[in-house]
């Protein structure tokens, strides 16, 4: 459910263009009071500030380029997941319970690989890519989406008295 929660709040922050449909990665955020009260610095509060600026600027770039990393990671890492989890439906539809798990998690999946790609777009090149965030944003909302029902239905099987070994294969590709 936060992942339902942070994503929508994603959706609400970088899908909202303004109306602007044109130079959709030139967007800049209104400035804030404070950035005012700083831009009419001069002399040698001026040169600290255009400094500390600086700093500021690179420190976020290393932020982006370790995020680049792992997102390119991740969206490596759940496509070989949805890999697994479609093989493991192959073996479970013929059970109607498990094969709902399987698609919603493989759905859950290639949502995750969308998001991570986006991000990786948006957290490896520098600029706001907002396109592509508000992508990022709206695959990890259907991911969510479809994840919960699928992590719902498997708890029922999954925290029985005597789980069934074999059924839990059905509908986890990690167990095998």
């Amino acid at each position: 459910m936060s992942e339902i929660a942070s994503s929508g709040a994603g959706v609400k922050r970088h899908c909202d263009y303004k109306g602007q449909t044109a130079g959709l990665l030139l967007l800049n955020e209104t400035a804030k009071p404070w950035q005012r009260f700083v831009s009419s610095a001069s002399g040698p509060a001026k040169t600290i500030l255009a400094i500390t600026k600086k700093e500021h600027a690179d420190t976020e770039r290393k932020f982006d380029i370790t995020q680049c990393v792992m997102d390119v990671t991740n969206a490596a890492s759940f496509l070989v997941r949805a890999t697994l989890q479609i093989a493991t439906a192959t073996v479970g539809c013929p059970d109607p319970k498990a094969c709902t798990i399987d698609i919603l998690e493989v759905i859950s999946s290639f949502s995750w690989v969308s998001r991570f790609v986006s991000m990786a777009v948006a957290d490896c090149s520098t600029g706001r890519h907002m396109q592509a965030r508000c992508a990022g944003d709206i695959s990890n909302l259907v991911a969510a989406v479809a994840n919960g029902p699928a992590a719902g239905m498997a708890t029922i099987s999954d925290c029985a008295d005597y789980p069934d070994p074999a059924y839990e294969l059905l509908h986890e590709p990690t167990a095998r």
